[in-house]
């Protein structure tokens, strides 16, 4: 039942779908929440608030079966009576855990929470204020959280209303009247509430952290912890008991000191906003901001009164017009000793203070939003980057965080590796785009590049060894050497396969160009009788078969693999590339040749029959008349049957044979055309014998039609 809750729920309002909607990218959502957050970040374009992307405004489409779903779910529950009053309304969103401290107190990061909190729900493209609160342990910061929560879920109230019933149990973050720890780790809830500005709505967002304060916890832990707090952050709570003590200044200057180094890392300010908070005040009658501002000046007045100055760091900041200080009274005995949080448990001057700092908190967060330190607004997306790239730096520098100097030489170290990887990846990019060129490539072979690769890595290692401070120095720069060889490798292998692609390409346009060469030198000799005719299309074909196997061979030749390949498994996948190539190259220039002999043998015909014409009506008419001419056209058939061109013979017979009737006469006539038939019919016979031997038209290759002299 759970399941199906969730697939009912739209991911901006948190509520059951109402007029659900499905976009082009798959997603639902309420008609009137999609149409109101895409109204709201119009100068962003309009992009799903789930996968962010790009959708048409007009392509709200109307989905029945989401509604359909809705309706048998609620159906039970729209038949029972609502409940009245101010908290009646439907809880949205819940707490979920961003970060947890593991058995070796490692911060854990749960990047899909962050991205469900930051960059979902529209706050991925919104301007961000993420209220954070930290301190010691069972003070109240889970408490406080949680009435946070009724002020921003009822933003239009204008009185005390949105406090609750006075019954009614305090719920949200989990949290206990008791000694024993609650929260673990870093949570958050996981629906933004937005707020309006004059620039637009700005999605706030709520974090409790566990007590970084708590005498038990490791000092490594509490930085972490204060870290990732801060890098949260933009309106930071520092939840403090009684009054600002020097355990407390101690904190706060650790903290101020986490922040710097965690703002320069990540190119944020420090602290851009921050409360002390002082619980359970007792020293003086004046409370609330008023009563904050004495206390906060004379603490100052006490730091500065010490030369020097044992806590510059805090002092610092607490100088800083971002920095206030607030006094709230104990909340009653009832409330501490085991009460569920209702209002009617709460000393009256404790409910007025927490009432005005709660609103007042709220009304101002919408000018807290998160800023870079070049005073650039920062989105959800932006920020949900930065937080899982300092938790890939806590997990990568496990022992780098046991003070403040110690994470300072993390982060400086960190910033040396990625410059070192930002480098080899320009480089790699290069190369990568080289080897896509034909010619670029194939001046640097395969153990060429590798070599260029090994002097890159080389270099950028032997300068990281220079820049790197202390903290295991050799331990990371055995790391990047790993990766940065990995990165190598991977490329180095396609960079095989490319040079290996260029160079059969090259021998295989070589080829190619070699033979369209040899065909159109054949062909245009085949255009001249004299030349044509000298040679058979029997022995035609066989050039053409010599030229291909030469030029198959030299293919093969220059498609050898290079030794890098070899012993390898992409070897066996390159030869057997190269084969499939070569085949299919020799099936290419077969079938270029046959077209081409095709050609050859219809003009070695055609000159044949024109010579046969050629030689009956000239060679012998001026010898006698009309009985010459006949006479020598059944001698020209009889020579050209002896060669086996049969249609040649016919034809120029035949030529003969009237010319011989029209030059000379009945005698010459007939005995022309007798030989004629006669020899006709010999040169049938013996073309047909040699259709039978080779499949040609011809009888002998070996004989020229045109002697040469």
């Amino acid at each position: 039942m759970e399941q199906l809750w969730e697939d009912v729920t739209c991911s901006i309002c948190w509520n059951v779908f109402s007029d659900p909607v499905s976009i082009e990218c798959g997603h639902n959502f309420c008609r009137g929440c999609l149409s109101t957050h895409w109204s709201q970040i119009s100068a962003q374009g309009h992009r799903c608030p789930e996968c962010r992307a790009s959708c048409s405004r007009n392509r709200m489409i109307p989905d029945t079966r989401v509604r359909n779903l809705v309706e048998k779910i609620t159906k039970p529950q729209q038949e029972e009576p609502e409940p009245q009053g101010p908290g009646s309304q439907l809880e949205l969103g819940r707490p979920v855990q961003l970060a947890r401290l593991d058995e070796e107190e490692n911060l854990i990061l749960d990047k899909k929470a962050l991205s469900r909190c930051l960059e979902q729900g529209g706050a991925g493209d919104a301007p961000v204020c993420v209220v954070s609160i930290v301190g010691e342990q069972r003070w109240g910061k889970s408490f406080l959280l949680n009435y946070l929560l009724r002020r921003l879920r009822s933003p239009d109230a204008r009185d005390g209303s949105w406090m609750g019933r006075e019954d009614e149990i305090l719920e949200g973050f989990e949290w206990r009247a008791d000694e024993e720890r609650v929260t673990n780790g870093v949570w958050a809830w996981s629906q933004p509430f937005w707020v309006p500005t004059q620039g637009g709505k700005v999605a706030v967002l709520l974090v409790d952290t566990e007590g970084s304060m708590d005498i038990a916890m490791e000092k490594e832990t509490s930085i972490k912890l204060s870290a990732f707090s801060m890098l949260l952050s933009s309106y930071q709570i520092l939840n403090i008991s009684n009054k600002v003590n020097d355990t407390d200044l101690e904190y706060l200057e650790m903290f101020v000191r986490v922040a710097e180094e965690v703002g320069k890392a990540y190119g944020l300010e420090p602290i851009q906003h921050l409360d002390l908070l002082v619980r359970d005040w007792s020293s003086s009658l004046v409370l609330g901001a008023e009563g904050g501002e004495q206390h906060l000046r004379h603490v100052q007045q006490k730091l500065e009164a010490r030369s020097p100055c044992k806590h510059p760091k805090a002092l610092e900041a607490l100088k800083r017009s971002s920095s206030r200080c607030y006094l709230m009274p104990s909340p009653g005995k009832r409330i501490t000793m085991g009460s569920e949080g209702r209002l009617r448990d709460m000393d009256d001057d404790f409910r007025g203070s927490l009432r005005d700092y709660v609103t007042a908190l709220v009304s101002s967060a919408g000018q807290h939003i998160w800023m870079d330190q070049h005073g650039e607004m920062l989105t959800g997306t932006q920020l949900a980057a930065k937080i899982k790239n300092l938790s890939d730096v806590m997990k990568n520098h496990c022992s780098g965080f046991s003070s403040p100097c110690q994470m300072a030489i993390t982060f400086h170290n960190q910033r040396v590796l990625d410059r070192a990887r930002a480098d080899h990846a320009v480089f790699l990019k290069e190369k990568d785009g080289l080897s896509r060129c034909m010619d670029d490539c194939l001046t640097v072979d395969p153990s060429a590049m590798a070599h260029q690769f090994m002097e890159q890595r080389r270099a950028l290692l032997e300068r990281c060894r220079k820049e790197v401070r202390e903290l295991k120095e050799e331990t990371l720069l055995t790391a990047l050497e790993a990766e940065l060889t990995r990165e190598a490798e991977t490329f180095l292998e396609t960079y095989r396969r490319r040079y290996q692609h260029h160079t059969n390409q090259r021998a295989l346009a070589r080829a190619r160009a070699a033979h369209a060469e040899f065909l159109k030198e054949k062909d245009t000799d085949s255009r001249n009788p004299l030349k044509c005719l000298k040679v058979r299309p029997g022995k035609m074909a066989e050039q053409f078969t010599e030229r291909r196997g030469d030029l198959l061979r030299q293919c093969r030749t220059d498609m050898l693999l290079k030794k890098e390949a070899l012993g390898t498994e992409l070897e066996k996948k390159l030869r057997q590339k190269k084969e499939t190539l070569l085949t299919e190259l020799e099936k290419e220039l077969m079938w270029e040749a046959e077209s081409f002999l095709e050609t050859y043998r219809k003009r070695f015909k055609r000159f044949a029959i024109a010579a046969g014409v050629g030689v009956g009506g000239l060679v012998l008419a001026p010898v006698g008349g009309g009985a010459a001419a006949g006479i020598a056209a059944g001698a020209i058939a009889a020579e050209a049957a002896v060669l086996g061109i049969a249609e040649a013979v016919a034809i120029g017979a035949g030529a003969g044979a009237v010319a011989g009737g029209c030059m000379g006469g009945g005698v010459g006539w007939g005995v022309g055309k007798k030989i004629a038939q006669k020899d006709k019919n010999r040169a049938e016979g013996t073309a047909s014998q040699g259709e039978e031997e080779d499949g040609m038209d011809e009888q002998s290759d070996k004989a020229h039609l045109i002697i040469k002299s």
